[in-house]
C-alpha cells in the first residue's frame, strides 16, 4: 500500500462514521433529502408565523412593535439556517461526486468502470464496508482491488449450491495464493461480481472453478427448455458420474480446481501497442491473430509471439511460464455446468440464472454483426473504434446472461465475439491426439504444440465429418453420455465436443441452439470454440466448434488464459 493510498484511506476513515451513519443513500436520494428537509423547515416557519400572529392579536397595542421585531428576527434566522443547511448538503454531495473525499458510492458491487477514476483512487462499498483501490486505469479499462481484506487465506473452501448464483464457482484462497493470486474480495457473496474471482500481479482476473462430476441423461428431456437432455453436476463422485476431463491429470488423479480467465485475452497496453502482457480485464480489446491487436504486440517476460494461432501459446506466457491457453475440454465443462444450472434454477430459483429467462437457454453473446445478442435485447456490448462489430470484453448490459453460470461471478463471453483456440487437442499425420493430462498443459508453447510425446492418441472413427453442420439431428442428442468407465474414447470425445457424424445436420435443432459444428481434424488441425461476432443466426454459442491450424491466422481468433494448480 503506497503513501497516497494511506493518506486517502485515513481521510476516508475520518469521515466514514458520520457518512455511513447519516448519508448512506445521499447520492441517490439527494433531491428528496433536500426537498424534504426544506419542506420541513418551511412548515416550521409557517407554524411560527401562526403562533406569533396569534400573540399579536392578543397582546396590547404598545407591545406589538416589539413582538414584530422578534418575529422578523426569528424568521430571518430560520431562513438563514435553511439556506446554510442546503448549501452544506450540496457541498458534501459535490465532494463525494468529485472525489474530494476519495469515496465513490456505486450500489453494492465492486466498480468496473468509474468515470474519471485514476490509479490509487479509493472506493467504499457502502453496504459491506469493503474498501477498493484502483490498481490500473486506462480508457474504458480499469481494475479495482480490495484493500481491507488481510485474513482471506484462513477462509474455508466453499461450494455454492446448485440453485445458488455462485454454482460453478468456488472459494479456494490457499490454492490461489500458491499461484500468486488473491481474492478481489474474500467477503463477496455468491450473487456478487467478485465471488470466487481472483487477481494476479498483472491485474488479470481469474475465476476459480472447482472439480466437478457430471451425468447426461439422453433418455430424459426438459420440455420447457427446448427438450434439453437432463444434466446433473456434482462436487462429489457418484455412481454413473464422470469427472470433467479438464480436471484429470496424467496419472488419473484430479486437480481440485482450475483458475480460468474471466475474459478473453486482450493486450494490457491497449490496442496495437508493443510491450504488454496478455490481459483478462473488463473492457479489454481481444487479441486476434491477424490485422488487429495481434499476439506480437505482447512482449512482456521476454516473449515475442508470432502473429499466428500458434503464437497465442507464447502470448499467454507473457504473464509467466505457468500461464496456459485454456484446455479444449474446458469449453464442454462450462457448457454442461451452464445446462445443469439452468435446469435446476428453472425449477427452483430462476433469479439465480440470468440466461434461463429467454430461449435458447444458454449463455448469450455478441454475434450476427450487432454488438448484441440477437436472441436477447438485454445483452449489449461496447464497440472498438474503427473496428466494426468486434466488441470489448464484457457485456455492458446483461452481463450475467453472458457467463457460464448465469451469474455476475461467472466466466464471460463464451458465446460469440471471438473464436477461442482450445489447447491439448491436435492432429498430425499419425492421427489425432489429446494431452496426457491437465498437468501437462503448461508445458505447451508455440514450438511443441504438435509434439506427440505430450499426448495420447484417440479414435475419431465416425466423428470426423468435414463441413459446416449444426448441432442436433432430429431427436438425436450430440453427446454419447458414456462414462469414462463405459467407453474412454467416447468420454474423451464428448469432453472435446468432437461429436459423432450422425448427430449433426444441415439445420441443427433448438435443443443445442443450432450451433455450428465442424469436427474435421486432419494434419496440423487445432480446435476452436464459441463462434465469433459475425456468425449469422445461432451459429455462435457454447457448443459451437470448428478447427484451424497453428500457422493460420484470423482477426476473429483469440484465446482465453488458464492456470492449473499443482496439487
Amino acid at each position: 500500500m503506497n503513501e497516497t493510498q494511506v493518506t486517502k484511506i485515513n481521510e476516508l476513515l475520518d469521515n466514514a462514521s458520520f457518512l455511513i451513519t447519516h448519508f448512506k443513500s445521499l447520492k441517490d436520494d439527494v433531491n428528496a433529502i433536500n426537498q424534504g428537509f426544506l419542506v420541513e423547515l418551511n412548515t416550521k416557519v409557517e407554524e411560527l408565523k401562526t403562533s406569533f400572529n396569534e400573540i399579536l392579536t392578543t397582546k396590547a397595542e404598545s407591545s406589538k412593535s416589539e413582538i414584530a421585531i422578534l418575529v422578523q428576527n426569528s424568521l430571518d434566522e430560520l431562513n438563514t439556517l435553511s439556506v446554510d443547511i442546503k448549501n452544506e448538503l450540496n457541498k458534501l454531495i459535490l465532494d463525494i461526486n468529485t472525489g474530494a473525499l476519495a469515496i465513490r458510492f456505486s450500489g453494492t458491487q465492486r466498480p468496473q468502470i468509474i468515470e474519471n477514476a485514476k490509479k490509487d483512487d479509493v472506493y467504499l462499498d457502502k453496504t459491506s464496508g469493503i474498501l477498493y483501490t484502483c490498481v490500473y486505469s486506462a480508457t474504458n479499462n480499469q481494475v479495482w482491488e480490495c484493500l481491507n481484506d488481510e485474513d482471506y487465506v484462513s477462509s474455508a473452501d466453499e461450494y455454492p449450491a446448485l440453485a445458488s448464483h455462485g454454482f460453478g464457482v468456488a472459494l479456494r484462497h490457499k490454492s490461489a495464493k500458491k499461484l500468486g493470486l488473491k481474492p478481489i474480495n474474500s467477503k463477496a457473496l455468491p450473487n456478487s461480481l467478485d465471488y470466487g474471482n481472483y487477481i494476479d500481479k498483472n491485474n488479470n482476473i481469474f475465476v476459480c472453478v472447482p472439480k466437478m462430476y457430471y451425468k447426461i441423461h439422453n433418455d430424459i428431456t426438459i420440455p420447457e427448455l427446448n427438450y434439453q437432455p437432463k444434466v446433473e453436476v456434482s462436487y462429489e463422485p457418484k455412481d454413473g458420474f464422470s469427472p470433467f476431463l479438464c480436471f484429470v491429470k496424467s496419472d488419473g488423479s484430479l486437480v481440485d480446481e482450475l483458475f480460468i480467465a474471466k475474459y478473453a485475452m486482450s493486450n494490457s497496453m491497449g490496442v496495437n501497442i508493443y510491450g504488454g502482457h496478455g490481459a483478462s480485464v473488463f473492457g479489454g480489446v481481444p487479441v486476434g491473430t491477424i490485422t488487429h491487436n495481434t499476439p506480437n504486440y505482447l512482449r512482456a517476460n521476454a516473449k515475442e509471439p508470432a502473429n499466428s494461432n500458434g503464437g497465442l501459446f507464447d502470448a499467454v506466457k507473457t504473464n509467466g511460464e505457468n500461464y496456459c491457453v485454456a484446455h479444449a475440454s474446458v469449453y464442454f465443462m462450462l457448457a454442461i455446468v451452464g445446462m445443469a444450472k439452468a435446469q435446476h434454477c428453472y425449477e427452483f430459483n430462476k433469479e439465480a440464472c440470468a440466461f434461463v429467462d429467454k430461449a435458447p437457454f444458454y449463455p448469450k453473446g455478441n454475434y450476427q454483426n450487432s454488438l448484441k445478442c440477437s436472441f436477447d435485447s438485454d445483452v449489449l456490448y461496447s464497440n472498438i473504434n474503427s473496428y466494426g462489430f468486434k466488441a470489448k470484453s464484457g457485456a455492458i448490459s446483461g452481463f450475467a446472461k453472458t457467463t457460464h453460470n448465469g451469474a455476475l461471478c461467472g466466466i464471460a463471453d463464451l458465446a460469440g465475439n471471438m473464436w477461442e483456440i482450445g489447447a491439448g487437442f491436435m492432429a498430425t499425420t499419425n492421427g489425432v491426439f489429446v494431452l496426457k493430462g491437465i498437468d501437462y498443459l503448461e508445458k505447451l508453447n508455440a514450438s511443441n504444440i504438435y509434439d506427440e510425446s505430450l499426448y495420447n492418441k484417440i479414435d475419431l472413427t465416425a466423428r470426423n465429418k468435414n463441413g459446416n453442420f449444426y448441432a442436433g439431428n432430429g431427436a438425436m442428442h450430440i453427446f454419447t453420455a458414456k462414462t469414462d468407465a463405459e467407453s474412454k474414447n467416447d468420454y474423451i470425445c464428448d469432453n472435446l465436443i468432437q461429436t459423432k457424424d450422425e448427430v449433426t445436420s444441415t439445420v441443427g435443432t433448438d435443443v443445442y441452439a443450432k450451433n455450428l459444428i465442424n469436427t474435421y481434424m486432419a494434419n496440423t488441425h487445432l480446435p476452436m470454440y464459441g463462434g465469433h461476432w459475425n456468425e449469422l443466426g445461432s451459429s455462435a454459442g457454447v457448443f459451437a466448434r470448428s478447427y484451424t491450424t497453428a500457422v493460420a491466422t484470423g482477426v476473429h481468433i483469440g484465446c482465453r488464459m488458464m492456470l492449473v494448480p499443482k496439487n
